[in-house]
């Protein structure tokens, strides 16, 4: 065993005999955090609870004391190890995918007037203390009501037919997170 006592052993031929760079035996571990980032850390983590939607410029100007002050780069990078990451919308979600079919709408110049003719079915994601919940909902569009819904843990493709067994069939059915338009059945 090579301690820093032994003296009789230069620098050069104990990197040599690890297999190191001769600049590697001078440099500190990288950590990769800098002082006070752990407890940074725990600020952006409690702040993120009771605003999730807040950004990296919202949370640098909210943590920035006259003290320290915290630079937007410096909360990208934070966040990034946290797993912290902002509910607000990103810019182009909207945008349409070039390689991604279009179905055709099917409602058009049909008069919804009767239940159970136009069924359609939305997912929404409740923030929970740690990830989502998963509420699933199946409504007609005649009368407006909620025929079935269901709330999963975990949303698989199994999850969004649940709601389906305890209804009727319906003449159309509305796929409103995929868009895309079937018959039912």
């Amino acid at each position: 065993m090579i301690t820093m006592a032994d003296s009789e052993i230069s620098v050069e031929k104990r990197c040599q005999l690890l297999g190191l760079p001769r600049a590697g035996f001078y440099r500190d571990p990288a950590l990769g955090l800098r002082a006070g980032d752990l407890e940074l850390m725990d600020r952006i983590g409690k702040l993120y609870l009771e605003h999730p939607w807040m950004g990296t410029r919202t949370l640098s100007t909210k943590l920035t004391m006259p003290e320290q002050a915290v630079g937007r780069d410096r909360m990208r990078r934070l966040m990034r190890i946290t797993g912290v990451e902002s509910l607000a919308p990103r810019p182009g979600t909207s945008r349409r995918q070039p390689r991604h079919p279009v179905y055709p709408y099917l409602l058009r110049g049909l008069t919804i007037d009767q239940p159970n003719q136009v069924w359609a079915t939305d997912i929404s994601y409740i923030p929970m203390h740690k990830g989502f919940m998963y509420l699933i909902a199946i409504m007609d569009w005649a009368t407006r009501k909620v025929l079935s819904w269901r709330v999963a843990a975990h949303w698989t493709p199994a999850s969004e037919k649940l709601p389906l067994q305890w209804c009727n069939k319906s003449d159309i059915f509305i796929d409103n997170d995929r868009s895309r338009r079937r018959p039912a059945g």
